[in-house]
């Protein structure tokens, strides 16, 4: 597995290669992987939007969020999301500036594992 030097880590601390692979498995030219992480990105974008807002709205976003991250195998995500849903709105900032990170570290090991590991 490549290091990346830009997130600090490997991919595989961002992805969970097992549950990429299932996605990987389920298609021949690999398409679909990459519609499902955009799709990923995409509504990842418009739910940390509406982590700011009341408590009931971050935790309904965050609960959405946590299981879509769990899907595509983010699990750093995932637990970030599981921790916004509890916290107290006094907590919310710093944990949505970790998401963001955790968000753009999260894209760019997708990208190097769907061009680097052959799946291009």
């Amino acid at each position: 597995m490549p290091e990346s030097s830009d997130s600090g880590g490997s991919a595989d601390e961002y992805l969970d290669r097992g549950t990429l692979q299932q996605l990987i498995d389920l298609d021949d030219d690999h398409s679909f992987v990459r519609e499902v992480f955009s799709a990923f990105f995409m509504d990842a974008e418009a739910h940390v939007a509406k982590l700011d807002r009341d408590p009931e709205s971050r935790r309904a976003a965050a609960h959405t969020l946590k299981g879509s991250a769990r899907q595509v195998g983010a699990m750093p995500v995932a637990n970030l999301c599981e921790q916004l849903e509890q916290v107290e709105q006094s907590e919310v900032a710093p944990l949505v500036r970790q998401l963001q990170k955790a968000l753009s570290a999260t894209r760019r090991a997708a990208d190097r594992l769907l061009s680097v590991d052959g799946y291009a």
